[in-house]
């Protein structure tokens, strides 16, 4: 219905002026466009306010040869600007193709005009900017002729002139204005368009929902399902052969598409086939003074472009509808002078929007952004007046810049300020930093205007951007932590997640690889002055379409990937630090392959798509800018921490460290935040305890079930221990991650599952070589905004196994006490080397040679030692060996199902363990290359450490059965998970012998399969599951 309308460069002429009538739906008319030029031209008239204009898009990649020219028309009252759109009239008065453009204004809104005067402005700037209009109107027909060669026609100051027929129209109060223009004898050709294409039938509706409560009114999107439209070389030649724009636009969907390293699919571009299916795009957020919550309405679509080969799928581009022309007023709502039937689509909320059209700088465009997100976003807003605040300023450590002074200095009391997050580059690249030696230089006024220029380019825009922003202070961590002084780094590093939390904004610097770039969307690396400016229009794809069932109109369609396509091509998104950056931040700039876009807990705004708008009701929300972006992943904590921790961890383990001692460091704040989620601290020793290594007590035995994405390889640093049970302990490029194989089942209801099919209890090593429980019922409480289903253990408050009560109802974790299982290792005593009268004399037996002392099992609530714990789990659990199939590796006619490295991932494989019959147990994932180990053919050792509901179906493949309970699906959770262990490591202690085990893999066994086990190391062949201490590092 409302596409866009042909625009044409000509200068006012006469024509018409009769009145042809009301226009149907929203008085878009349509006409078939003559112009001598050939080129498309608007017109826009603006009744008591700046001159409207006429503009010159671009069209067919040729630059317009025309003349801008503008019509004032004034009245009494105000009315908002118009964008004209027309329709092809009848030949009249001898001009052939005389046009009537259509601003149909109500009669209450025509007053008596006062002097109407034609002007002429010049033409648009170079860099999209128009320049303001001209103080003194010149008469139109004035000039001899116009710039492009056309003589003006004196019929537009007759229809605008007081002794004109025009204004004899306004003094009688007519209830529309026709306002016409000479066109040329030559037909405008509609956008060229191949029959694949132009079956989609698009329309301006298939790009808008209505979903207002209110609405009775259908836009569905012109088709349902995917729809296919064939290979690249097929597009390619349909192009060519057809001059089809949006063909091209397909192309360049795969030509011009963001790589992001190795996560990108790497396909054959020949052999690629292209699909496009419709997807709800932008929603507005509703707030009402009546209503606990905000309502969501669905305001737009996209239409997907997915490209395929061998099965692989690139990242999903779009294709988004630019904002029609005259449809909404320059603050992107919509304009009530269009008139007829008012649409859905009441503001340009998620349309596209031309670079070009842009009046103001990027600089201004971030303040309305973050202006509009202050005022409008409750979600991201943080109380300046709470207590851990006011302790951050409190640190002894924590200065910040003073932009106006150019000074290190105290954040004073209340104030707000600015973080900058970004990369240093190349540890090659000599850089200016804080250290004892000048410090104190730069606490002094103007201190750091004096070294400004050895500053990096990134930091120096940044100070700039601070300044024109508003605020008076920026945290930078190269000025405002002195390097190589432990103490000023280690309590910095302590306090992340206040720093970069409590920021009112943090400028992500992604451009380039290092901070010797600068934030090219706002300011010229190039320019001494850093002069505004907006390199990003060059980049974009705009194509016109013809509008299905409405002749000689179109639609303009841009091409679009989501912010995070780019974002996440960029060195900054790949280094480990910058990660809990941009998660602690609830608003982010972020400054990427020339573009600039703002992300906050709401919403996604950038310079190309309307999502910058307020209406009366509500502002932008949720939309595909969104998808794959971490700005949001914080708001699900409260009630699903368990789900943000698992996708923090895949995010974060793929990121690239230059320390890797810094693996814990670098996730410590985003750390702290999750813990208080988890399970609150109830101790005043710090929350430290809550994160074991990375992985959280109150879901500890869920936590261990942790899997490479591709075969890693062990962390071995002569500076710090990292255990093998923990994600820390492993390098790994694709990172790790929780597959569903291994907890879809334990995530149905995950509390349950912890409280009745766990049955370990852990204990650590502290910094001291005492043991202390990994989940302390006395030190913990579990969040209550939490859903049930995600929490944690539970927290029995007494009842607990001791020597004096061997027969408790709970155990410490809140699972019901089972008296079937062996009594060793559950219960707390005095010492290491006591226990009830009814049990063996120690509890535990294994020491460490480092800690020969005499340790002891610290009880509930007792006080933790200062000092990160030591990489040591200690535990009984049940035990056996067990052989690992190696036998047909590289037979080729061996089905080795479900364990392609594709399936599993690089350098991986699934293999089966076998009991002493060498009966099919179970499966275990490890690297490819493990069976060739010399002792690959040996019995391994495995532990089991919860029970899975079964085997998953690729993990199961055609295998056998192991019991008759099997038969038809069986009981369920009659599977152990297990970990492989063995005694060597890159890390092991040579004074420690083999008492230390480290884990090696992740699989599952069938339950009953221990009491089949391989003989032990001696020979003897076990008459029974056994139960085992281990000391797992």
């Amino acid at each position: 219905m409302h596409g866009f309308l042909p625009e044409m460069d000509a200068v006012a002429g006469a024509g018409n002026t009769e009145d042809t009538g009301p226009a149907s739906d929203m008085n878009l008319l349509e006409q078939s466009n003559e112009d001598v030029n050939g080129a498309p031209g608007t017109m826009s008239v603006a009744p008591d306010g700046p001159p409207p204009t006429f503009t010159s898009p671009d069209y067919s990649n040729k630059k317009p040869n025309s003349v801008s020219g503008t019509v004032n028309t004034r009245h009494l009252g105000p009315t908002p600007t118009l964008n004209l759109p027309r329709r092809s009239t009848e030949e009249t008065d001898g001009l052939p193709g005389a046009s009537n453009l259509a601003p149909l204004l109500e009669e209450s809104d025509l007053m008596e005009s006062q002097s109407p005067t034609a002007v002429v402005s010049p033409p648009a700037r170079a860099n999209g900017f128009r320049p303001d209009p001209p103080a003194k109107p010149q008469s139109l027909t004035a000039p001899a002729s116009s710039t492009n060669g056309l003589q003006p026609d004196t019929a537009a100051s007759s229809l605008l002139s007081p002794k004109g027929p025009g204004a004899q129209r306004f003094a009688k109060g007519v209830n529309k204005i026709q306002i016409t223009r000479r066109l040329s004898q030559s037909k405008l050709p509609p956008p060229k368009v191949c029959g694949r294409c132009e079956n989609l039938t698009l329309t301006f509706e298939s790009f808008v929902v209505d979903d207002d409560a209110h609405s009775t009114t259908s836009r569905r999107p012109s088709f349902h399902g995917k729809r296919v439209m064939g290979t690249y070389i097929e597009i390619k030649d349909r192009a060519r052969a057809t001059g089809c724009e949006l063909c091209q636009l397909l192309i360049k969907s795969l030509d011009n598409r963001p790589i992001a390293s190795s996560d990108v699919p790497q396909i054959d571009q020949t052999a690629a086939k292209c699909g496009l299916f419709w997807r709800v795009d932008g929603r507005e957020t509703i707030r009402t003074d009546d209503a606990a919550s905000p309502r969501t309405v669905k305001r737009t679509r996209r239409l997907a472009i997915e490209w395929v080969a061998d099965g692989k799928a690139c990242e999903l581009s779009y294709i988004v509808l630019v904002a029609p022309d005259g449809l909404f007023l320059p603050d992107g709502t919509y304009n009530p002078q269009v008139g007829g039937t008012i649409p859905a689509q009441k503001s340009t909320f998620f349309l596209g929007r031309k670079l070009t059209s842009l009046t103001v700088a990027n600089t201004e465009l971030v303040g309305k952004w973050l202006n509009l997100c202050r005022e409008h976003h409750p979600d991201c807003k943080k109380d300046h007046t709470d207590l851990a605040f006011r302790d951050l300023q409190g640190e002894a450590c924590f200065t910040v810049l003073d932009v106006r002074k150019m000074m290190l200095c105290e954040l004073p009391e209340g104030a707000e300020y600015v973080a900058l997050s970004y990369t240093w580059g190349s540890p090659d690249t000599p850089r200016f930093i804080v250290t004892d030696s000048n410090v104190l230089e730069l606490e002094q006024e103007n201190g750091v205007r004096e070294v400004l220029n050895e500053l990096p380019v990134a930091i120096q825009n940044a100070i700039a951007l601070t300044r024109s922003l508003g605020f008076d202070y920026v945290w930078i961590d190269s000025l405002c932590i002195i390097q190589y002084n432990a103490d000023s780094w280690n309590a910095n590093a302590r306090l992340m997640d206040l720093i970069y939390g409590y920021a009112e904004l943090t400028i992500c610097a992604a451009d380039g690889d290092g901070a010797n770039v600068g934030l090219e969307a706002l300011y010229s690396s190039n320019t001494e002055h850093q002069k505004s400016y907006r390199p990003g229009a060059e980049q974009q794809v705009i194509v016109k379409y013809p509008t299905h069932g409405k002749n000689d109109a179109f639609l303009e369609l841009m091409l679009s990937w989501p912010s995070e396509a780019y974002v996440a091509c960029s060195r900054w998104n790949s280094r480990a630090w910058t990660f809990q950056e941009r998660m602690l931040s609830p608003r982010c700039l972020i400054c990427v392959n020339q573009r600039v876009y703002y992300q906050c807990n709401t919403t996604t705004m950038s310079e190309d798509i309307f999502s910058d708008e307020k209406t009366e009701k509500g502002s932008a929300g949720w939309s595909v800018e969104l998808k794959g972006a971490p700005a949001r992943t914080l708001r699900r904590l409260d009630t699903e921490p368990v789900n943000v921790y698992k996708d923090c961890l895949r995010m974060y383990t793929s990121r690239q460290l230059t320390n890797e001692s810094d693996i814990l460091s670098a996730f410590d704040g985003l750390a702290k935040v999750l813990c208080r989620s988890l399970a609150h601290f109830d101790k005043d020793d710090g929350e430290e305890g809550a994160l074991l290594f990375g992985l959280p007590a109150s879901h500890f035995d869920y936590a261990l079930l942790w899997q490479p994405k591709e075969v890693p390889t062990r962390r071995h640093l002569d500076s710090a221990l990292f255990p093998s049970w923990s994600w820390s302990g492993w390098n790994c490029d694709k990172g790790m991650s929780y597959r569903p194989a291994a907890v879809a089942a334990p995530e149905i209801n995950l509390h349950e599952w912890l409280t009745t099919h766990t049955w370990i209890t852990y204990y650590i090593r502290d910094s001291s070589g005492h043991l202390r429980l990994v989940w302390d019922p006395k030190a913990f409480r579990q969040s209550r905004e939490c859903k049930e289903r995600w929490r944690g253990y539970d927290t029995p408050e007494r009842g607990w196994p001791t020597s004096s009560n061997p027969r408790p109802q709970f155990d410490f974790h809140g699972r019901p006490w089972n008296a079937k299982l062996p009594m060793r290792g559950r219960m707390h005593a005095k010492g290491i080397g006591l226990g009830p009268p009814d049990m063996p004399e120690k509890q535990f037996d294994l020491i460490l040679h480092a800690l020969r002392g005499k340790p002891r099992i610290l009880p509930p609530g007792g006080k933790k030692a200062k000092g990160r714990d030591k990489p040591f789990l200690q535990f009984y659990t049940w035990w056996g060996r067990f052989c690992v199939s190696v036998e047909g590796q590289d037979d080729p006619l061996v089905d080795t199902y479900g364990s392609s490295s594709e399936s599993v991932g690089k350098g991986l494989k699934r293999y089966a363990i076998l009991d002493r019959h060498k009966d099919f147990a179970g499966v275990i994932l490890l690297d490819e290359k493990w069976c060739l180990q010399e002792d690959a053919k040996k019995p391994q050792e495995f532990i089991a450490i919860s029970r899975a509901r079964a085997f998953d179906e690729d993990e199961y493949g055609s295998w056998g059965l192991y019991t008759e309970e099997d038969e038809d699906g069986g009981r369920p959770w009659q599977v152990y998970n297990v970990l492989m262990i063995v005694r060597d490591d890159p890390n092991k202690n040579p004074h420690e012998g083999n008492a230390v085990a480290y884990r090696r893999g992740l699989g599952k066994m069938y339950r009953q399969a221990f009491e089949h086990a391989c003989p032990d190391e001696k020979g003897r062949i076990p008459s029974k599951s056994q139960w085992k201490e281990i000391l797992l590092g």
